[in-house]
């Protein structure tokens, strides 16, 4: 039997503490959903908060086979539930460490970049169905066109700048004004600005810099450290994740006599993790210590 549920407050009773499978014909969804919600462009992040409470795993399917949602998605009602429903402010400029004249700064600039400019109509208009329908200039863009937001006259890539042309210069010398090395570098980059190709920018950059190299951390060789063998089978046990072809599997190691379980995994979820090593433990007893990278 199917049961539509109509309004946010009776869809919110009717999942409360289920896991619900969402299909979609707007494929993006499906990766956004596994990202970070700083990541997605605010109007979506407005829209993950509020379903953010269930357990959702959200599917791509071909909208002509969607009957029934492309059906009511064309209905006109509304539910009065739903108007007084809770209102959720997303203020992503605010969280972005970055000072009001750099701001103001950026905002200008965006003004005085033709590409960005026409990427910001691209936007707002509308992306194209086909790539090669899109202007060649904003190719670049394309394949993350949706986390692409427009904020206060400023273009977004989830919670990051991108950054006007003119800046980018003098952007790389701020990122590296500390010298620090490429994973730092890049980390701090990926926290507050973006545009194509910033990263390899970044890298030759600091690949350049004399000072750098002069003071870069040398990899120092560690002799293995063997781990104390427990007294009884058991008794101490390892586990990690590997990947064979495109498959997860939860490898799991007894210390004492180096017995293995080997579990295929549907997904890298924390909770499928935890349901197999319960099995495990029901059956071999629960271990004095446990060993993981996570």
């Amino acid at each position: 039997m199917l049961e539509i549920v109509y309004g946010l407050q009776k869809f919110n009773e009717y999942v409360y503490g289920k896991t619900v499978l969402v299909e979609t014909d707007h494929k993006p969804l499906e990766s956004l959903f596994k990202k970070p919600l700083s990541s997605a462009p605010p109007r979506l992040q407005r829209m993950m908060l509020k379903v953010q409470q269930h357990d959702l795993v959200v599917k791509y399917k071909a909208g002509k086979e969607l009957y029934i949602a492309d059906t009511l998605s064309r209905s006109t009602g509304s539910d009065p539930a739903e108007e007084h429903e809770e209102q959720y402010e997303v203020h992503v400029i605010e969280n972005i460490p970055v000072s009001q004249e750099k701001v103001m700064l950026f905002r200008s600039e965006t003004k005085k970049d033709p590409v960005l400019m026409k990427l910001k109509d691209t936007v707002l208009q509308g992306w194209p169905t086909n790539r090669k329908d899109l202007d060649s200039e904003l190719t670049p863009y394309w394949n993350f066109r949706d986390e692409i937001s427009i904020v206060d006259g400023l273009l977004l890539k989830g919670d990051r700048f991108i950054t006007p042309e003119q800046l980018r210069p003098q952007m790389l010398k701020i990122l590296h004004s500390s010298h620090l090395g490429q994973e730092k570098c890049t980390q701090r980059a990926k926290s507050t600005l973006f545009w194509p190709g910033i990263i390899i920018q970044l890298k030759d950059m600091i690949e350049q810099c004399n000072i750098s190299n002069r003071y870069r951390n040398a990899q120092q060789k560690e002799p293995m450290i063997p781990h104390e063998i427990p007294n009884r089978p058991w008794q101490k046990v390892a586990a990690d994740i590997m990947f064979f072809g495109n498959t997860r599997y939860l490898i799991t190691v007894d210390y004492f006599s180096t017995f293995i379980e080997v579990n295929c995994l549907q997904d890298g979820k924390a909770a499928t993790v935890i349901n197999i090593l319960k099995q495990h433990f029901a059956r071999l007893g629960i271990p004095e210590e446990f060993i993981s990278d996570n």
